[in-house]
């Protein structure tokens, strides 16, 4: 049991997670596979469900879809967010089966689900305390591959109907196509819009007749509405008022909040000093800041609008904690903080790069589809009338890279492309500079294996602090240290004798400071 919020006395704030056997999740991933196949062969879905579909962008695709709805319609539309209470826990193991019976599922996958359902038991454990054993009798597993799957299709009946017997929200294309929908459903998370409020009075007492007779609850304390006369289901959005809808903060008239960006830094800020605060070596720091910090920004790229800058903005955040906790010292090669660590790098990921490539990614995708999908063409409109970043990307590049971005070309080749056109950038930052460029002078040179160069910071344990400062000292960012061999304070020749004792410029600062830690080591002994 995982605790959600700091109320470890209420029962509510516990969440379970099942732990099951390395077998049981091999057979139930296998299993998963097979029946997608099926249900995406025979169309078992409806287009108003993305949450279990391949081929997609997922959360993404369907936040977007969202937006686009809304902007066509200039956020005048009537809406219900409708919140599952327990979705997962309350699905009936009676009514799950006579879904996968009419939906004539193989029967080996009937026989399997049935045998598996019959067997689900929980045992609660205390340290190594066995506290109680219970059957499972309503509900499915959290963490089983199989169950988003499972949900789903119990879900579409609700989305069949809603869609067979209420108006649609229409959005047309410049090919005088129509994408219709009345509702959009990401596993759990139900919104349903329409243009008169007395047809969302419907919908919503529709859908709350659906969960009744299955066994569903509406939770009207995470649902929210904008329509006064569907206040008794859900609450009401007024004034100020906001919804987070698939990670995205939306008001009253289902407009993305402006300080959705600011957000997103603050848990990137917050993520970066849990991480800071940690013993982890420096390799293993910035994977896990690449990884746990910083992939926080993905879902919002190319949903929530930004400016060029925007991305830029945050790696300096992110350098500036760096450099706070000494990860990284002043004035060093920030280029270099960017690039492989076998390319002598220190593997930090880029958030202004990463934005450009998955902005590349989605836009190349979309269009490549735009003309087989009208649910992409209709987001495909919507970046290109209000100017998005996103269309604008392949200009963007190649005004900035010299990157040519050829229709024809794959997605995975033009992503390359535009990672060593990004590469070769940093690699001119450096050159730039006369001190940070003698180190990476060295690559290409036959005598000297540069990766092999690599391998204390490919593979030492290092901590971050220490991998700083002998980074400073190969960028040659110590004091002492000049082009021509002379110093850069007196102008003499640089010798050991005169580092330590014949340098007037540092008899006031160095040496000073020198004495004064001698004499304090010598008093507290």
């Amino acid at each position: 049991m995982l605790l959600r919020r700091s109320e470890p006395t209420s029962p509510s704030q516990y969440r379970p997670i099942t732990c099951m056997s390395t077998l049981y999740k091999l057979t139930t991933r296998c299993i998963t596979e097979v029946v997608k196949r099926e249900v995406e062969a025979r169309g078992l879905l409806t287009e108003n469900q993305m949450g279990t579909k391949r081929q997609v962008q997922g959360a993404k695709e369907h936040a977007l879809t969202n937006i686009v709805l809304n902007v066509k319609h200039k956020h005048k539309l009537y809406v219900t967010w409708v919140d599952v209470k327990k979705a997962y826990d309350s699905v009936d193991h009676k009514y799950l089966m006579h879904v996968l019976e009419s939906l004539k599922l193989p029967d080996w996958v009937l026989a399997f689900v049935r045998a598996s359902i019959s067997r689900w038991q929980i045992h609660i454990r205390w340290g190594k305390e066995a506290l109680m054993s219970k059957k499972i009798e309503r509900g499915i597993l959290q963490g089983d591959s199989l169950s988003p799957l499972l949900f789903v299709l119990c879900m579409d009946p609700l989305s069949r109907k809603l869609n067979a017997l209420y108006p649609p929200v229409k959005v047309r294309t410049p090919d005088d196509r129509i994408l219709a929908t009345n509702h959009l459903l990401y596993i759990d998370d139900l919104k349903i819009f329409t243009e008169e409020e007395g047809m969302l009075k419907k919908m919503t007492e529709e859908t709350q007749k659906f969960f009744e007779a299955i066994g569903f609850r509406m939770n009207r304390e995470k649902s929210a509405t904008n329509s006064p006369e569907c206040s008794n289901a859900a609450k009401l959005l007024e004034g100020t008022g906001t919804y987070k809808y698939l990670g995205i903060t939306e008001d009253g008239n289902s407009r993305t909040s402006a300080a959705m960006l600011q957000e997103v830094t603050r848990v990137i800020v917050m993520r970066l000093q849990l991480l800071l605060k940690t013993d982890l070596s420096a390799k293993n720091l910035f994977r896990a800041i690449n990884q746990y910090a910083l992939t926080v920004i993905n879902y919002f790229i190319g949903v929530v609008p930004t400016e060029k800058d925007d991305m830029a903005h945050i790696d300096k955040i992110v350098r500036r904690h760096l450099r706070q906790a000494g990860v990284i010292k002043d004035n060093s090669n920030v280029s270099r903080l960017y690039l492989p660590r076998k390319e002598m790098g220190r593997g930090l990921h880029n958030l202004q790069h990463k934005a450009e490539a998955m902005m590349l990614r989605l836009w190349l995708t979309l269009t490549k589809d735009e003309s087989r999908s009208v649910r992409r063409a209709a987001i495909c409109q919507y970046y290109r009338s209000s100017h998005h970043r996103v269309s604008l990307i392949v200009q963007e590049l190649k005004d900035d890279y010299g990157l040519d971005v050829l229709p024809q070309d794959p997605i995975e080749k033009t992503i390359r492309d535009l990672r060593a056109a990004q590469t070769k950038k940093l690699h001119d930052v450096i050159n730039e500079t006369k001190i940070h460029k003698l180190l990476f002078s060295l690559r290409g040179q036959r005598n000297i294996d540069f990766e092999g160069s690599t391998l204390w910071m490919r593979k030492s344990m290092l901590n971050p602090q220490e991998e700083a400062k002998l980074v400073n000292l190969q960028d040659r960012n110590l004091a002492w240290m000049s082009l021509t061999g002379t110093h850069r304070g007196c102008g003499r020749a640089i010798n050991v004798d005169h580092l330590a004792t014949k340098c007037e410029k540092l008899v006031h600062i160095e040496y000073t400071r020198r004495h004064d830690e001698v004499a304090r080591r010598l008093h507290f002994v």
